[in-house]
């Protein structure tokens, strides 16, 4: 949490000069300058969803993974009611797309503690591969809602065809996640 801490501490101490020292602005606006001007500190906040999403995930390991994925959900949840609350970007594309991938986030978190359960009661197969195809699919559909923004800003509606390939890497990585390999297995 010191580095989320010492981002506030730093552009509070600086103020002052966010939005009018061109020299300060060309050093540090990447760390407030996507942001309403009252909210130039909101990249502590982000940062610190990430170091508590970190830390709940190695803090807590395999061993209480139902307590893993609550604890991620908590933190998703509030962080996901803050956005909510304050729409801190300056762009409203980005607001909304901020939203969207934390209340994915937090629907894949739901999905995985119905996956839990249901490994863990028994639960057919069917089911199993069912929410993962659920899980999978909506991981992938933000993804490449990304990827064709970023096409966008890249170049054009063909970006190059960087949407064409990060499209086939999202569909490789969501058979990988709904179809694995079981384990032992020499094929």
């Amino acid at each position: 949490m010191a580095l989320p801490a010492g981002i506030v501490w730093f552009l509070k101490k600086h103020e002052d000069r966010l939005f009018t020292d061109n020299g300060f602005k060309a050093r540090y606006l990447f760390l407030y300058g996507g942001f309403k001007p009252k909210y130039f500190w909101w990249e502590a906040v982000v940062s610190a969803r990430k170091v508590m999403l970190v830390a709940v995930a190695v803090w807590l390991g395999d061993d209480t993974r139902g307590l893993q994925v609550v604890c991620g959900l908590c933190v998703v949840l509030c962080m996901f009611a803050l956005q909510l609350w304050h729409s801190p970007y300056y762009n409203k594309r980005e607001d909304r797309l901020e939203s969207l991938t934390l209340g994915v986030t937090v629907v894949s978190l739901l999905l995985g503690m119905a996956l839990l359960l249901g490994q863990d009661g028994g639960a057919s197969d069917g089911l199993v591969w069912g929410l993962r195809a659920v899980v999978g699919t909506l991981n992938v559909g933000v993804v490449g809602l990304f990827a064709w923004g970023g096409a966008l800003a890249w170049g054009g509606a063909g970006g190059g065809g960087y949407y064409y390939y990060f499209l086939c890497f999202s569909l490789w990585l969501f058979y990988l996640f709904c179809f694995p390999r079981p384990a032992g297995g020499d094929g």
